[in-house]
């Protein structure tokens, strides 16, 4: 799967250890997890039918943020990024982040461009870290 406005893998383990790894690697990158919100709670299906597990985590280094908010501190309404841990098919699990370049779109602040581009090797190097941990992790969109 491709998409100009994220990147992520495929895995292929349990969800609740998925995001347990998805949480592991973002910390090793220096990112910290602000929030967790389980969709599952949010959207909960009938009684007859299992809700799909989802989790929509905010994460962000808490330096890199104040730079960019004194760089442009209207940004700071696109914060943090977010990365969904949905289960998909096959019982893959998918972990998807919002790609930082999308926000290239609405400043022109060279400031903000570079903490952009750090931020986004953080989570690539995340994923990446995902995919070495797991044999039959697969990619979508982005460039590993």
């Amino acid at each position: 799967m491709q998409g100009e406005y994220r990147f992520g893998v495929v895995l292929d383990m349990p969800f609740d250890h998925a995001v347990e790894r998805v949480t592991e690697a973002m910390r090793d990158q220096l990112l910290i997890l602000f929030s967790d919100a389980d969709l599952a709670v949010f959207t909960p299906g009938r009684l007859d039918r299992e809700t799909t597990p989802c989790r929509l985590l905010g994460v962000c280094n808490p330096l890199l943020v104040r730079r960019v908010l004194e760089a442009e501190p209207s940004i700071g309404a696109l914060l943090p990024w977010r990365v969904l841990v949905r289960m998909g098919e096959k019982r893959k699990v998918h972990v998807e982040c919002m790609d930082p370049n999308v926000l290239l779109h609405w400043s022109d602040n060279k400031v903000v461009a570079e903490l952009i581009c750090e931020t986004r090797q953080r989570l690539m190097h995340a994923m990446q870290a995902l995919s070495r941990g797991n044999k039959s992790a697969s990619h979508q969109g982005g460039n590993f």
